[in-house]
């Protein structure tokens, strides 16, 4: 086997085990997501950008001369010439293997390649998504809280401004209770303008909440494809 040949199946080993290793299920998205984010992770993949292309282009090259080869000792192989020459028979079926060898190692390599940029892709998203949807999930939940809160201060303003209109009579005492009512009712709408706004804040953040679960479901869809994809390709 050539250099080339022993680079692309070095390659092609290397991304059986990436590819492996990515697809284990104990290992959760967020974590993938968090060892992605570590300042030497990202300056590897910041150098790694330039090689993913130049392997891709590498790979590629590959794939062309493997195809050209194993189409070149087909032909040879099908004439009546060589057949009539068991030795030169052998020597052209022999190297007609190692063509169709080396295009399976570079068809199988190129595929790897790009099922390991998108899988991580569809890591990084969807830890992405799960981080949002806590975060959407608990400000909706406080939201929830203030409203309630509201709501409560509020059913105990309207009991209070009824007790002091019943509680207190007499005319000299009128002007004040007519003046107390008056701020508790100003207290009472201001704090149900409160409630709306914060039941308009929850009805926004559920719906988010239900738009990054779509996306997420999705996403999810997508990376079990790929795995059962990747999975028939390794058998």
């Amino acid at each position: 086997m050539s250099f080339q040949w022993g680079c692309a199946a070095a390659m092609l080993y290397g991304e059986i085990a990436i590819t492996s290793i990515l697809c284990i299920s104990y290992i959760s998205n967020t974590r993938w997501h968090k060892f992605f984010k570590l300042n030497l992770v990202r300056q590897l993949i910041k150098a790694s950008v330039a090689m993913f292309y130049c392997a891709l282009v590498f790979l590629i090259i590959l794939l062309i001369d493997s195809t050209r080869e194993t189409l070149k000792y087909q032909g040879q192989a099908e004439s009546h010439e060589i057949k009539q020459h068991p030795q030169a028979e052998h020597e052209i079926h022999l190297k007609m293997f190692r063509a169709q060898r080396n295009f399976y190692i570079s068809g199988v390599a190129l595929f790897l390649l790009l099922v390991i940029y998108r899988l991580v892709k569809l890591i990084s998203s969807s830890a992405q998504l799960q981080m949002n949807h806590e975060a959407f999930k608990k400000q909706a939940e406080s939201a929830n809280a203030a409203a309630q809160a509201l709501l409560e201060e509020n059913s105990k303003l309207k009991a209070a401004a009824a007790g002091a209109r019943k509680g207190k009579g007499g005319d000299g005492d009128a002007v004040g209770d007519q003046s107390e009512v008056g701020s508790l009712k100003e207290t009472v709408a201001r704090l149900q303008k409160k409630a709306e706004e914060a039941n308009d804040e929850l009805e926004a953040a559920k719906n988010k909440i239900a738009t990054l679960e779509t996306a997420y479901d999705t996403l999810m869809t997508e990376n079990k494809r790929l795995q059962k994809s990747d999975d028939k390709k390794d058998e």
